[in-house]
């Protein structure tokens, strides 16, 4: 289940220029907080959402939710890292309506 109020507990305008790059763009923003809260994610995340976001943000109007599990599963050209499994695609029915701009992830920050 994806959280549409996410808590922070960190800056993003004042964290690493990846972090900064990703809260700066729509789509890598959508990506980070929906996948993040709920996933375990390694060292390549970040990398990983700026190059999905990048595949995404052409087609963002009219994707559906096998190619946006095609993208974040890493089974497309261009697509270089696999940021949720093989058998997550409610997860991409979920995160859909999100990167469609249907519903809306929001964020708060939390510094104590």
């Amino acid at each position: 289940m994806i959280l549409e109020s996410v808590r922070l507990r960190f800056n993003p305008e004042e964290s690493d220029p990846e972090i900064k790059a990703i809260f700066a763009n729509d789509t890598a923003r959508i990506l980070w907080l929906g996948i993040r809260q709920g996933h375990i994610v390694d060292t390549n995340f970040k990398s990983a959402i700026l190059s999905h976001a990048k595949l995404i943000e052409p087609i963002r109007g009219g994707i559906d939710a096998e190619k946006l599990f095609h993208i974040l599963s890493g089974c497309v050209n261009g697509s270089r890292y696999k940021v949720i499994g093989e058998s997550e695609m409610k997860f991409a029915q979920e995160l859909l309506p999100y990167i469609k701009g249907e519903k809306t992830i929001t964020y708060t920050i939390e510094l104590s």
